[in-house]
């Protein structure tokens, strides 16, 4: 059974006007303007005194109805950012699309260890999670987004080197290993009903120009 147990709240300024909406259970209504990651609420409620209305006006929500209405409410209501009154970092929904991530966010995140700092996967939990991957496939949107993510965005010439030798020598995945003729037959499958846009042929020719110059210069004899 969906646990109908997640509510929407809208918190006010002072002068009556919506400044933040929210999804919540238990008393995340009565904590959020007060211990708020948000430094823009924080500042509305230290100018209001400590305390902003809070007002819940739907409960009984599963959690996807939760995310359904916060993101309506807040694409309706529109964010600072966006020429709207809330001061809400994300769009809201699951996953908070839209979030803007400030240096002081990304300073965070770049210093916390990783959970498996110093740990390795069992081989059951190897097992669980080539599982839950098998058969996936990314939908359009996906592959879209992906896509768009990045697009112009390119590597520094050490992290191209450090990626490199991630994957040198042993530390290849198929090091001391060979396709089999199913693989080699599903690759040669894949390769022919490959479309390819002009665009990609462009740079693929463009690479292949650049890899030439360089070994042709490098095999040069020196004078």
């Amino acid at each position: 059974m969906v646990a109908r147990k997640y509510y929407i709240y809208v918190i006010f300024r002072t002068d009556g006007r919506p400044c933040y909406i929210g999804k919540g259970c238990g008393r995340r209504w009565s904590k959020h303007s007060t211990a708020s990651h948000n430094r823009h609420l924080k500042a509305i409620v230290a100018k209001a005194g400590g305390r902003l209305p809070t007002v819940i006006i739907r409960h009984n929500l599963t959690e996807d109805e939760a995310f359904s209405i916060e993101s309506a409410l807040i694409a309706a209501i529109g964010r600072e950012d966006h020429g709207g009154v809330l001061v809400n970092q994300a769009d809201g929904g699951r996953g908070n699309p839209g979030q803007i991530w400030t240096e002081r966010m990304r300073e965070k995140a770049r210093a916390r260890p990783s959970p498996m700092l110093g740990k390795k996967h069992t081989e059951s939990s190897k097992a669980k999670l080539r599982m839950a991957r098998l058969g996936r496939t990314a939908s359009d949107e996906e592959r879209a987004k992906l896509s768009l993510a990045h697009k112009g965005r390119r590597h520094s010439a050490e992290t191209r080197a450090k990626m490199s030798a991630s994957q040198s020598g042993e530390r290849h995945a198929m090091f001391g290993r060979k396709h089999t003729p199913e693989a080699r037959a599903k690759i040669g499958e894949w390769g022919r009903n490959r479309i390819v846009s002009e665009e990609t042929r462009q740079r693929m020719s463009e690479a292949n120009r650049r890899r030439w110059a360089a070994k042709r210069s490098s095999s040069r004899p020196s004078i």
